[in-house]
């Protein structure tokens, strides 16, 4: 399959077939580049890292992890595992891969990232499914951050 489940900027696009708070947990998430510094955020425009990208004649990016898969919290060792496996497939296939951290509110531990510039769509949307995620960032320059949501609609 070549495409998201689901696009999300607001908790308004999500279907009711979804998890609403798992929805709306990814959508309160700071989803930080670490070099350089950028912090992004669901249907909200970053100018300043949307110049970088222009400046790097970047086209468009994708915030993904292997952390816990289908969000249950697996053990660091399993985590940095999956990462470190998801990390080479994102450097063979990027233009660039820029390490971040997932940061959600509450009690949920900030997941390990990457932030790889100009993956194809379909190797963001092959390795998240891949990695058993949920979901994933992607992005276009001068466009704001889009929740693409991975798993078939089944209902909850």
């Amino acid at each position: 399959m070549s495409k998201p489940s689901a696009i999300i900027t607001t908790l308004e696009d999500s279907v009711l077939l979804f998890d609403q708070q798992l929805v709306e947990a990814y959508l309160r998430t700071t989803y930080r580049v670490l070099q350089p510094l950028f912090d992004l955020r669901i249907g909200v425009l970053n100018k300043d890292f949307d110049l970088w990208l222009a400046e790097q004649r970047v086209e468009h990016y994708t915030f993904i992890t292997a952390w816990n898969p289908f969000s249950r919290k697996t053990s660091p060792e399993e985590n940095q595992r999956r990462n470190e496996q998801l990390e080479k497939e994102l450097q063979a296939r990027s233009k660039q891969v820029l390490p971040a951290v997932g940061m959600g509110e509450g009690e949920w531990p900030p997941e390990e990232s990457f932030c790889a510039l100009d993956l194809s769509v379909e190797a963001a949307l092959r390795l998240g499914r891949q990695n058993e995620q949920n979901a994933l960032v992607f992005g276009r320059t001068a466009a704001v951050p889009e929740l693409w949501w991975l798993p078939e609609i089944r209902v909850v």
